[in-house]
């Protein structure tokens, strides 16, 4: 048991005593001290406040009317030819998908050894500019695919895939190591 210094006296008195055996004096003990109360609940009930306030005051749970206007919808999600630019076409046009399907399946074809690794979403880098539609081919590139080398070690690969919109196929696939 600690024992601290009465201040009137200077004996020795234990931590847990509330004034000093010897003379009386009250002792200020550790154990003895008055804590501060945490504001954590007024912190949240402020905080509940707020979250009430902002789902009263949310655009989305307002009424509308019962006429609604909708934004015509992309053309380029049907037709490649009528987008814009790379970009367009690949977070558009509904093809896209289907190109790093066939792209991943030729990519798998000429894997030398076992099954290559993909990420979740492949093939959804591209170059800029809006040469896919000028020239009508494509070029779809995975940054992150792994190979294996085979010792069984998985290599970390670039597979960029040139793929003819028109013809809609893949014309070529290279894997080069990063």
């Amino acid at each position: 048991m600690p024992l601290i210094k009465c201040p009137a006296c200077g004996k020795d008195v234990s931590t847990q005593a509330t004034s000093c055996p010897n003379c009386g004096h009250p002792v200020a003990s550790g154990g003895d001290k008055p804590q501060k109360k945490s504001p954590l609940g007024v912190v949240l009930a402020t905080l509940l406040g707020l979250v009430v306030i902002a789902i009263i005051l949310n655009p989305a749970n307002q009424p509308r009317s019962t006429s609604t206007t909708t934004a015509p919808d992309n053309p380029c999600r049907s037709d490649w030819t009528k987008c814009a630019s790379n970009e367009d076409l690949v977070n558009h046009y509904s093809g896209w998908l289907r190109i790093g399907r066939e792209c991943k399946d030729a990519a798998n074809d000429r894997a030398k050894y076992g099954n290559p690794e993909w990420p979740w979403f492949a093939f959804g880098s591209f170059y800029n500019g809006n040469n896919y539609i000028t020239s009508g081919t494509a070029i779809a590139v995975e940054p992150d695919a792994q190979f294996s080398n085979g010792f069984g070690g998985m290599a970390h690969s670039r597979v960029t895939c040139t793929y003819d919109l028109r013809a809609q196929r893949v014309t070529d696939v290279l894997v080069s190591p990063r």
